[in-house]
């Protein structure tokens, strides 16, 4: 795995080569809380001006463009060192630059806003790919209907801010069933995108929401993004979208039933069987009747010689 992974001890988040504001679009829809708790993992004090939504984006603006700078001029020593105060425990994989650069991301901004500095736009309009050659999960197959009644024991404030955030710089969707289908559209494209890159750009993808570890490219990459759609999307609309099928669920249970009666059945049948064997009357073993056989032939033949001597001797 690390030999498959060194290539991101020389790559950067795509935001450190971006120089307009599109992984910024996404912070003023936000909650001033959100944005006032990440402001103070880097900073004592804020300014009484500067207490406003649009001043806690600007701080965070200025000490992101500070560290992104000094990050890309620092060496791999000098970024581990950066993330050591907080990661003491790091692992041989994880002093790769890039993952080392994201956990260095997360730590001083928190998750929240890390994953909005650090998901390269894919994360929030992924492209359309055919599903051709694919190794999709099952529940992929599952029926909008279906994921839409499930959605609807989702929160609804829950269900507006993930719309707000996937619609961006857009107004989300007013009505319920198109927030539905938004999210429905926007998780199924995004587990087609990543179900159809290579290890190395899974990884990048993986590692901006999760920088603590690498994916293990041994595991099915099916387990992988579950995991990371869990991360994106919200344990409360992942779980809905990632069960299976209604009718896939009874479609198992039903097929486990008729196993369990099958091979009740057949254990029934053995056991009727043996016991009806048992009850037969004991018959003579086949090798005693073959020697049976000769012996009675002997002897008839032995009788027959014993009438021809019989009628010379009278002769």
């Amino acid at each position: 795995m690390q030999g498959e992974y060194n290539i991101l001890d020389h790559v950067y988040p795509a935001s450190f080569l971006c120089s307009d504001n599109k992984f910024f679009v996404r912070l003023p829809l936000l909650s001033a809380d959100v944005l006032l708790s990440c402001v103070r993992r880097f900073r004592d004090s804020v300014p009484k001006g500067e207490r406003t939504k649009t001043g806690y984006i600007g701080l965070i603006k200025s000490d992101y463009a500070q560290q992104t700078n000094n990050l890309v001029q620092f060496s791999a020593e000098e970024i581990l060192r950066s993330v050591s105060s907080t990661s003491p425990n790091s692992t041989d994989h994880s002093k790769l630059r890039f993952p080392s650069i994201c956990r260095f991301i997360h730590n001083r901004y928190g998750t929240v806003i890390a994953s909005q500095l650090l998901c390269s736009l894919a994360r929030w309009n992924p492209p359309d790919v055919s599903d051709d050659g694919l190794c999709l999960p099952p529940w992929t197959q599952t029926p909008p209907s279906q994921l839409r009644s499930r959605l609807m024991k989702v929160n609804a404030a829950t269900i507006k801010s993930y719309c707000d955030l996937y619609a961006a710089p857009n107004h989300s969707p007013r009505l319920k069933t198109e927030r539905y289908n938004l999210l429905i559209e926007k998780f199924r494209a995004r587990s087609l995108y990543l179900l159809s890159l290579s290890n190395v750009e899974f990884a990048k993808e993986y590692i901006a929401s999760l920088p603590q570890s690498l994916p293990d490219p041994s595991l099915p990459r099916g387990h992988l993004l579950e995991v990371l759609l869990r991360e994106e999307f919200g344990e409360e609309i992942s779980q809905r979208l990632i069960s299976l099928p209604s009718a896939e669920i009874l479609k198992e249970k039903n097929k486990q039933t008729r196993r369990e009666k099958h091979a009740a059945t057949v254990s029934d049948s053995r056991a009727a069987r043996e016991a009806y064997i048992d009850s037969w009357p004991q018959v003579v073993p086949k090798d005693i009747m073959m020697n049976f056989q000769i012996i009675w032939k002997f002897s008839a033949l032995l009788r027959f010689y014993n009438i021809a001597a019989d009628e010379e001797g009278e002769e």
